[in-house]
């Protein structure tokens, strides 16, 4: 058990230098904002599955909130398997993948541009059959993942998609503290073991967030899937309370990723449910949220809201590796899945 997740927890050091690579060259991000910015579309559709749906998710509140565009994300089966041909003109269609290499995601670009829509493929393979497929293909520069399960590749995504929405809005992204906030998160493994610890002996969680969070729970929730098999679902808070808390018993792991700002003054009412319902309430937080519970992992960020999930998953993607190993599984290897899983 000593090399397991080497890969993985490789991978995860490995964020704060690829923030600042990707920093360093925002060549292809300021190309693919000019020609957006020519398009000037009038909806974007996001298409991605398993990770680089939920980065897309993430693409989907910032289109929303920072360019005010309406933004959706694709049923690709819609595309490909059931054969439809939407009215895409004016829409820019934004397809994420790490390998480029699904058949679904393929079809869905091309079906797209035929449909009239601008296509954007987001990857992490430039030579990818997406990447060629797409009108215009910006590499997140993450380098190889090795890991089975994705980490950086998902952090590369969000901060391409950060650094686009920006640069086609045309304001300034105040990214200075990111990668300190990285480094940061990365020194303090021995909180986030015995995080790990407490949630060893789980069959069941959940992760809930609200806002730009949303996307992290659902990704943190899908790693623990792959890495540790118990069953973790992820919901944003306001869908929680609409029926799903009730599930939860008095003993049963909650993870609440709340950060500070808007998204922790819309999960408040929630968190404060959440407290009355179970006794093992974690908190992956910042200030606003100390003292909440007393299993808390906070921290200070040093970045803007928006840009809290590339730190926030951060200090998760370490606690879920240790907390696989612990269970005595090899997260670099979870069992019936491939680095490049292919969908039609």
């Amino acid at each position: 058990m000593t090399n397991y997740g080497r890969n993985m927890s490789a991978e995860i050091s490995e964020q704060p230098a690829m923030f600042a690579r990707i920093l360093a060259n925002q060549n292809e991000i300021q190309l693919a904002a000019q020609q957006i910015r020519r398009f000037d579309p009038k909806f974007i559709m996001f298409a991605g599955r398993g990770t680089s749906d939920n980065a897309a998710l993430y693409g989907k509140y910032l289109t929303e909130i920072k360019l005010n565009l309406p933004a959706g994300q694709i049923s690709a089966s819609s595309l490909t398997a059931f054969g439809a041909h939407p009215n895409f003109k004016d829409v820019l269609v934004v397809v994420i993948s790490q390998s480029g290499g699904s058949p679904d995601l393929i079809e869905t670009a091309i079906v797209s541009k035929q449909c009239g829509a601008l296509v954007l493929a987001i990857t992490n393979n430039s030579g990818s059959e997406l990447a060629l497929a797409a009108d215009v293909h910006i590499d997140v520069q993450a380098g190889p993942e090795i890991a089975v399960a994705a980490t950086k590749s998902f952090t590369a995504q969000m901060l391409t998609l950060w650094l686009l929405v920006c640069a086609i809005g045309g304001t300034e992204s105040d990214v200075a503290g990111l990668e300190n906030a990285a480094f940061s998160t990365l020194d303090r493994k021995a909180e986030l073991l015995e995080i790990a610890r407490k949630l060893a002996d789980a069959n069941n969680l959940v992760v809930t967030g609200r806002g730009y969070s949303y996307p992290v729970a659902l990704e943190a929730a899908l790693k623990i899937m792959e890495t540790s098999y118990i069953h973790s679902h992820g919901f944003s808070s306001a869908d929680l309370v609409h029926g799903p808390l009730a599930m939860i018993g008095p003993h049963d792991p909650v993870i609440v990723i709340a950060p500070d700002g808007k998204g922790f003054q819309a999960l408040r009412p929630a968190l404060d449910r959440l407290n009355e319902t179970t006794s093992n309430l974690i908190i992956f937080g910042g200030r606003e949220a100390k003292g909440i519970s007393k299993f808390e992992f906070i921290n200070t960020y040093d970045c803007e809201e928006e840009l809290s999930p590339l730190v926030d998953i951060i200090a998760l993607q370490v606690a879920i590796v240790e907390l696989a190993i612990i269970r005595g599984n090899d997260p670099d290897r979870p069992r019936g899945l491939s680095k490049v899983t292919k969908t039609w």
